[in-house]
């Protein structure tokens, strides 16, 4: 499920784990993207899953091999074959499917200026189910992204366009019973940072449509926008601190569901307690406002609050490791307030020479306030349980040959029977950079 990572919220977009995976230094937090408006899941459809990415590498330092004047490449091709055996997650007789999975990608760099670049990556492939061809889909990876830096007089700009097309329903916890749900979603937005001594003020806009590949899902179809705002001090090298700030407003174009706004308002610390160990620790409030409180169960307002603690160790040269947990408040695809407490550990870790294994282990527990009129495509459950267990391992078997090999768990558990369900993916494959 290397592509199956990947959810879609709206109004809120990712703070703490751009954060987090920049490396922890204040460098890193002049051009991110807008800070999260509610929670560490971010507004682009990645994964709720998705474990914490220690290995992460900014556009500019990534080992491109392919050069023309001032524009750098990086281009891989892969093919996968996937075994999932309950695409349509339920709980009795589940559907089971082989899944061959070939996919492009590409990331590259051009250095206009020092201040001045425009990096870009785009990841695109096709999910063939064998047994179900109806199933089969586009793919389009979620890091598939146009960004452009540049500098005017004190103050640093980032341009940018996500773009990301992904059919799978266990990226969705309150969803089951379906076998495919996502579509096309595109985000576009801007940043502007500057420093005023040891004060650093940034500034964010995102707008994002969601357009859902199924006819009958096409209520779920929304365009939204968000503002965000960071002000940020360092008292001392190493530490960072501030308040956020942010909101905005999701309108469905079908009008079955009911539109919202979102706020939130919180703070925000990150230490780099020594140079292998550091810690990122957010909490605020934030109020969901529905337009339509005879679609949200007469629920006009939500108010509620957010925490969350991210620790990452580099233990040796060969291991790394993370632990999070904390309390979040959520937007699904269908609409749904997802109001849960979760915690999660993984690692990454070589552990024969070229041979990386990276594991992650995620728990949530979540209370569903209200159901709305989604609810008829799937079996609603207003609170569940859910862990997920992902383990890859990646070894190079010739000079620009990577293997990899990856077994994903899902367990729900909920107290509406239908709900609940297991889920077992195995998948094996091939990565040849050029």
């Amino acid at each position: 499920m290397k592509t199956k990572r990947i959810v879609k919220t709206k109004c809120i977009t990712l703070f703490c784990f751009l954060l987090c995976a920049s490396g922890w230094s204040q460098d890193s937090l002049q051009l991110l993207p807008p800070i999260s408006q509610v929670t560490s899941i971010p507004k682009q459809p990645f994964a709720s899953w998705a474990p914490y990415q220690p290995l992460y590498q900014a556009p500019q330092d990534l080992p491109y091999d392919l050069q023309w004047g001032r524009l750098r490449l990086l281009a891989s091709a892969s093919l996968q074959t996937e075994w999932n055996d309950n695409v349509n997650l339920v709980n009795t007789n589940p559907i089971g499917d082989f899944i061959l999975q070939p996919m492009l990608t590409m990331q590259g760099l051009l250095s206009i200026t020092e201040d001045n670049q425009l990096s870009f990556a785009i990841g695109a492939g096709y999910a063939a189910y064998l047994q179900h061809p109806a199933d089969s889909q586009l793919l389009i990876t979620p890091d598939s992204v146009v960004s452009f830096n540049a500098r005017a007089g004190d103050f640093k700009l980032n341009f940018h366009d996500r773009v990301s097309y992904v059919e799978d329903s266990s990226l969705y916890g309150n969803v089951s019973g379906l076998a495919a749900l996502g579509g096309l979603f595109n985000t576009a937005g801007a940043d502007v940072y500057r420093e005023f001594g040891p004060v650093a003020v940034t500034l964010g806009y995102d707008h994002q449509d969601f357009m859902a590949s199924a006819t009958a899902y096409s209520i779920l179809n929304n365009g939204s926008d968000t503002g965000t705002a960071r002000v940020a001090l360092s008292p001392r090298a190493g530490l960072l601190t501030g308040l956020e700030a942010g909101g905005g407003a999701t309108t469905y174009s079908k009008g079955a569901l009911s539109d919202y706004e979102s706020y939130n308002v919180g703070a925000f610390t990150d230490w780099q307690i020594t140079s292998r160990l550091g810690a990122l620790f957010r909490a605020g409030f934030v109020d969901h406002l529905y337009d339509s409180p005879a679609l949200t169960q007469s629920n006009s307002a939500i108010p509620g609050y957010y925490l969350s603690a991210v620790a990452q160790a580099q233990l040796n040269d060969k291991l790394s490791a993370y632990l999070e947990g904390g309390r979040e408040e959520t937007v699904s695809i269908d609409g749904s307030l997802l109001r849960q407490w979760y915690g999660g550990l993984g690692a990454t870790w070589e552990i024969i020479r070229r041979g990386m294994l990276t594991s992650s282990l995620r728990y949530e527990n979540a209370h569903i306030p209200f159901e709305n009129s989604f609810g008829a495509y799937n079996y609603f459950a207003p609170n569940y349980q859910r862990v997920e267990f992902v383990g890859r391992f990646r070894y190079p078997i010739a000079r620009r040959l990577d293997a990899n090999l990856s077994y994903n768990l899902i367990v729900k558990e909920s107290p509406t029977y239908p709900a609940r369900y297991t889920l077992n993916d195995i998948a094996i494959g091939l990565v040849f950079s050029f």
